[in-house]
């Protein structure tokens, strides 16, 4: 698809005198949209060429001629500011990381689930203990993944937030609780 962008006196936008906000910072994919724009005096269409570059590490410059068309240019990114990206990438990463592990587990077990639990663990019931150990399963494999992206050690990817490999919690709140009448 050929997009095109306005250019006013022959430079190209954001012009000295900006053209009316609708028009600005637009690339169009019709001229038949705009022709009337044509007639207008001091405003052009011209081709706009966009340029294949990597985001992480260029940036889009200046609008620089190119032949009959326009261009951005594609500028280095410093250093400083590549870094900082990517800590705060992976921060969210780490993030994601955890809320995933949590609603999984909440999915599974809620807050009077995990309390009935803890109270059968301390009592030593055998189906208590298999739950303690699923959920702490699924939190040692949530912070070992959690480390690994902030060391760098490896890259964050989707299954990261995948915890169904675990499967569901060992015995459902019903079993549970028909261990309480043998604890009394």
């Amino acid at each position: 698809m050929t997009h095109y962008i306005i250019t006013e006196n022959n430079l190209p936008l954001p012009p000295e005198k900006p053209l009316p906000k609708s028009y600005r910072h637009q690339a169009y994919p019709s001229l038949a949209q705009f022709a009337a724009l044509k007639a207008e005096e001091g405003i052009e269409i011209a081709e706009y060429l966009p340029p294949v570059y990597d985001s992480q590490t260029h940036a889009l410059g200046v609008y620089v001629p190119q032949g009959e068309a326009w261009t951005r240019e594609v500028v280095p990114r410093p250093a400083e500011e590549i870094a900082a990206e990517l800590k705060q990438q992976r921060a969210r990463n780490i993030l994601a990381i955890s809320e995933a592990a949590r609603d999984y587990l909440f999915a599974q077990l809620d807050s009077d689930g995990l309390l009935l639990v803890d109270r059968l663990v301390k009592a030593g019931s055998a189906k208590a203990l298999a739950c303690e150990a699923w959920w702490r399963q699924i939190r040692t494999e949530q912070y070992r993944r959690m480390a690994v992206v902030e060391a760098g050690v490896e890259d964050f990817a989707a299954e990261m937030l995948d915890f169904s490999v675990y499967g569901d919690k060992p015995f459902m709140v019903p079993e549970l609780l028909a261990e309480l009448p043998d604890l009394a």
